[in-house]
């Protein structure tokens, strides 16, 4: 009927969904994009009309990545309304976990900057606020209904990507301050390489 769609989430596929013969949706990547050769992950929908009632809807997809062969679908049909609200449902945990965990991350480091002069006060919570903000923005932007309810699957993996690379040299810098000498080279050495690596990992991801 009106207003319905049907829509599933992708990883690194190229769709095609038809209506009897008619093709009514293609994804594919950008031939302008700069950055990635593939679709990423991210949500194809396919809006259907009142003529498309009682018709078959084919859905053609091809993995780009071998190891998405056997990759599951799940498919959602109704109005952009129902599916989003089973979508939010679904994922209600861990959006509350994502969210709550940025929220304290962002408390301490209120609490830190009003209560600067006093001493007493640890500020290397400073550095733990950072790793709680990255670390709930990281699972924030990389879970499924993020990318349908923001239509923006390069720049939300982008900062995924980011965040998950700055958690390194935060949790590495509040467990050094607290449990161990701060002049052992080892602890530079980690933020190094994790930092190296996940330089690495973009690189990759571009090409």
């Amino acid at each position: 009927s009106t207003g319905e769609a049907v829509c599933f989430y992708e990883i690194h596929q190229y769709v095609d969904i038809y209506v009897e013969d008619e093709l009514i949706y293609s994804l594919r990547p950008n031939e302008n994009n700069w950055y990635g050769k593939t679709t990423g992950c991210a949500w194809a929908v396919a809006h259907l009309v009142k003529e498309d009632e009682n018709k078959e809807i084919r859905v053609c997809v091809s993995p780009i990545y071998s190891q998405n062969m056997e990759q599951p679908v799940t498919f959602y049909q109704g109005s952009a309304e129902v599916i989003t609200g089973t979508l939010i449902h679904r994922s209600f945990f861990m959006l509350l976990v994502a969210i709550a965990t940025i929220v304290i991350g962002i408390a301490f480091i209120l609490f830190v900057l009003i209560n600067f002069r006093n001493l007493d006060v640890d500020r290397d919570l400073l550095v733990l606020g950072c790793f709680s903000i990255f670390s709930g923005l990281w699972k924030l932007t990389d879970m499924p209904i993020a990318t349908f309810l923001i239509n923006k699957p390069l720049v939300l993996s982008n900062i995924s990507l980011v965040c998950l690379s700055l958690m390194v040299p935060s949790f590495v810098l509040y467990i050094r301050n607290h449990f161990m000498r701060k002049d052992y080279m080892v602890w530079n050495y980690t933020i190094l390489t994790g930092e190296v690596i996940a330089v690495l990992v973009m690189i990759l991801h571009m090409f």
